[in-house]
């Protein structure tokens, strides 16, 4: 693999989300909630606002997403035997349910770069783990990739660029190419958060590294994998900042690091005291003022 050294005079050379969430069954999945706080990204470290309980339900409640306009956040949700896609408008807090199907829903997307499509992995009548997309309002359902299964998690990016977490033993990470609805293996013994870099259009992604989690970037124009920096012990959930910082999350305690200038996580908020205690998911809002965040259904 080459290092962070090496990818930068390449990139000036001119080279141009496993846990209950995963999909898979139709079991009761443990309750959790998700969670809106405020993040001011020009104090430093950032600095983060009393948690919001958005769900505040009993139930299965996670994989926030925020929509790219900002004023609104898809997530699954599990009402029934089976899950479903469900959007919070955030101004006003009217949840509305998006899917309505037989078959489970999971990973909400939206697609880059039209925006009018959502993306999700759906569980099939047969057991079957693929990437469909719809129309923001859960209609005109179409499956993409059709031979490429069972695909756990996925990514675009803002080029329409898109990778895969495919389940196995091991878990492996997949270039997509839609024009011929096929894929490339480009990493394995990966984690599952997947996520889209800006400026760079890179994806990071979490690979085990001996006993601990590396965090490495990914090139989806030619797949080349580059070295970043050691993960958050004890956290596989990443979310990029609009300023090109990493937040993850362990126990109930938020903490930032910039890949580049930082030798070190630095804790920038312990939630503690709001009854937050297990942070798995994390994702940032496309103005960097908001974090989503997942934690266990708060008394449960």
């Amino acid at each position: 693999m080459q290092t962070v050294a090496s990818r930068l005079i390449i990139l000036l050379a001119g080279v141009a989300t496993l846990s209950a969430a995963v999909p898979g069954s139709r079991q009761a999945a443990p309750g959790t909630d998700i969670f809106l706080v405020d993040l001011d990204l020009a104090s430093s470290p950032p600095t983060l606002g009393a948690p919001r309980n958005l769900t505040n339900r009993p139930g299965y409640d996670n994989q926030p997403h925020f929509e790219p306009e900002g004023d609104g956040l898809l997530y699954t949700s599990q009402r029934g035997e089976q899950t479903d896609i469900f959007r919070v408008d955030l101004s006003s807090g009217e949840h509305t349910q998006i899917t309505a199907t037989p078959e489970s829903e999971y990973s909400p997307s939206v697609v880059w770069p039209a925006n009018e499509d959502m993306s999700v992995v759906r569980v099939e009548s047969d057991g079957t783990q693929r990437l469909w997309t719809f129309r923001r309002d859960g209609t005109s359902p179409r499956l993409l990739l059709p031979d490429v299964a069972p695909v756990g998690y996925h990514s675009w990016n803002r080029y329409g660029s898109l990778i895969l977490f495919i389940l196995g033993e091991p878990p492996t990470l997949q270039l997509a190419d839609l024009r011929t609805d096929t894929t490339t293996t480009v990493a394995q013994d990966i984690g599952r958060s997947l996520q889209a870099r800006h400026d760079p259009d890179f994806f990071s992604f979490l690979q085990r590294d001996g006993d601990h989690w590396a965090i490495r970037l990914v090139n989806p124009i030619n797949g080349a994998v580059f070295e970043l920096v050691d993960a958050l012990p004890g956290s596989q959930d990443l979310a990029w900042t609009p300023d090109g910082r990493m937040l993850m999350a362990t126990d109930s305690r938020v903490f930032v690091r910039d890949p580049f200038r930082d030798d070190t996580w630095t804790l920038a908020a312990d939630l503690s005291t709001a009854g937050i205690s297990s942070i798995t998911r994390l994702a940032v809002s496309p103005m960097g003022d908001q974090i989503a965040l997942v934690s266990d259904d708060i008394g449960d």
